[in-house]
């Protein structure tokens, strides 16, 4: 025969739930730890001491450095669909450009929508704000987002349909800036081998150097534009940023950017700040030992991501990416599934 356990006292929970509470924490499993934690917030509010218990667990996190706890949402009676863009918002010649690209590729339009407002993100970041009505505040126009979709789903399709405008641009730019770049790199070599040559040996002459500093100083930089990149260290992109004019957009079909800013090259130190900075154009600097010193005054920074739910739910778990608030910057996306079904008859897009 079997027997109920005893019910719990709200005294006896408020005596237990420091312990429980502490052994949750050590958990590395976010999903196990939300399980146990709305467990007890459950018995808490069947007790009515469902404010003391949150709040143990609240100064019990703290102790212990973690993101507070989180129970595990509530399901609906019914499943509910996601809400669809509303592409018809769309001025016509993107609704169009959208729809051409979900008719030849074959997808969802929840697949196309933000990685299009990205490459129109990263055309427009920092050319342009929003400047509120009542008063001087202004919000930058730079996206950062992330479409999800098993394999099979035709990421990469979209991703080149979507890309291959801005790349044709970038290649056309630096076929015809060739000269001017090529010709800024040899006078700053020149003028760096005389100032190393005016410091040095018999002719040595501090005149001299102060004026070819100036010189290098006054030389106006040319670069080879680079709009995005998708595998990158921050220390690398925020080089590239101060080249760029301060903007940059990172655009992957894959999200292998997670894995580099999460630690991968830095055994485990993740450096996610120039991240939050160029959300929205915050001042950034990075001091380096072995090289000079980069400030960014206002740098922007597109993300346009695609990646698989095993990918998206490893980016989710990483504490360090919620606790500062990296992925709360993030548009989602989650397309209807249309793996399995294609029309050989779809045409060009335009």
């Amino acid at each position: 025969m079997q027997t109920k356990e005893p019910t719990l006292t709200a005294e006896q929970l408020l005596l237990r739930a420091q312990g429980v509470i502490e052994s949750t924490l050590l958990k590395s499993d976010i999903h196990e730890r939300a399980e146990v934690f709305t467990g007890l917030m459950n018995c808490a509010r069947e007790l009515g001491i469902e404010q003391q218990i949150y709040d143990i667990a609240r100064r019990t996190a703290a102790e212990f450095g973690e993101p507070e706890l989180w129970e595990l949402p509530q399901s609906f009676e019914k499943e509910t669909d996601l809400q669809p863009f509303p592409v018809s918002s769309l001025p016509k010649t993107l609704a169009d450009y959208l729809n051409a690209i979900c008719d030849y590729v074959q997808v969802d339009s929840a697949m196309v929508i933000l990685p299009m407002l990205s490459v129109l993100s990263m055309c427009l970041q920092g050319k342009s704000t929003v400047a509120y009505p009542a008063n001087a505040h202004t919000e930058s126009i730079n996206l950062y987002t992330l479409t999800i979709a098993p394999p099979g789903e035709r990421k990469s399709g979209v991703f080149k349909a979507l890309m291959r405008p801005a790349r044709e641009y970038q290649r056309r730019y630096n076929e015809i800036h060739r000269s001017a770049v090529e010709e800024y790199k040899s006078k700053r070599q020149f003028l760096e081998r005389q100032k190393q040559a005016a410091m040095s040996g018999k002719n040595a002459s501090l005149k001299r150097v102060r004026e070819l500093t100036r010189e290098l100083c006054e030389l106006e930089q040319v670069h080879k534009m680079r709009l995005t990149c998708s595998d990158t260290t921050p220390e690398a992109l925020s080089a590239e940023m101060l080249k760029q004019g301060g903007c940059m957009a990172i655009m992957d079909d894959e999200g292998s950017v997670f894995d580099v800013i999460s630690g991968m090259y830095s055994g485990g130190q993740g450096n996610i700040n120039l991240f939050l900075k160029a959300y929205d154009g915050s001042s950034h600097t990075i001091f380096r030992r072995t090289s000079d010193n980069i400030t960014l005054n206002a740098p922007f920074l597109t993300i346009g991501i695609m990646t698989q739910p095993q990918q998206f739910m490893q980016t989710m778990s990483n504490t360090q990416f919620s606790g500062r608030g990296l992925m709360h910057r993030f548009l989602f996306s989650f397309p209807k599934g249309c793996a399995g079904s294609q029309n050989y008859t779809s045409v060009d897009i335009p």
